[in-house]
């Protein structure tokens, strides 16, 4: 109980940035709890966790260097052309499993995509002034949060579902 009322003063006092990168943090060590529980003889479902893991490690790089803003404001790289080459692993990712994740609650991972996908276009469409309006930056994080808190509950899901300790 007192690490629990010490998460939620933390929380408190936490940037609103801060809780995509948690929730990300989190999808980490459920898949690298994942890797080391799967049985090792089922080698596609314990491949498909290594590559989240690799997958999820990417997006939390990329959220805390903030690449993008970088990349644009130090070479003069367009954050479409970022984005594209970010998502180009990532689609490879899902596309090789696909199997595995039509088959584990993709509808949460459908979600958690979706949401990660507007604030994104959001980002790209305030960045570029095509729209602005009042909030638009706690919109798009928004997003990004509920983004990265589906993405942890696909993978805890999935971990719990599919390892010697609880499943398969």
């Amino acid at each position: 109980m007192e690490m629990f009322c010490s998460i939620l003063i933390y929380s408190c006092f936490m940037k609103l940035d801060d809780f995509k990168i948690i929730f990300f943090v989190l999808a980490l060590v459920v898949q690298f709890i994942g890797v080391l529980i799967s049985k090792k003889e089922n080698f596609y479902k314990r491949s498909f966790l290594i590559s989240s893991l690799i997958i999820t490690s990417l997006l939390v790089f990329v959220l805390v260097i903030k690449i993008h803003h970088l990349l644009r404001s130090e070479i003069n790289i367009p954050n479409t052309v970022t984005y594209g080459i970010i998502l180009l692993p990532i689609t490879v990712h899902f596309l090789k499993f696909k199997q595995i994740v039509l088959n584990n609650n993709f509808i949460i991972l459908l979600l958690s995509l979706i949401t990660i996908l507007i604030a994104l276009i959001l980002d790209l469409l305030t960045d570029a002034r095509i729209i602005q309006f009042v909030g638009s930056n706690s919109i798009e994080e928004l997003f990004r949060i509920i983004g990265s808190a589906l993405w942890f509950v696909y993978y805890l899901f999935y971990v719990s579902k599919n390892t010697r300790i609880y499943g398969t």
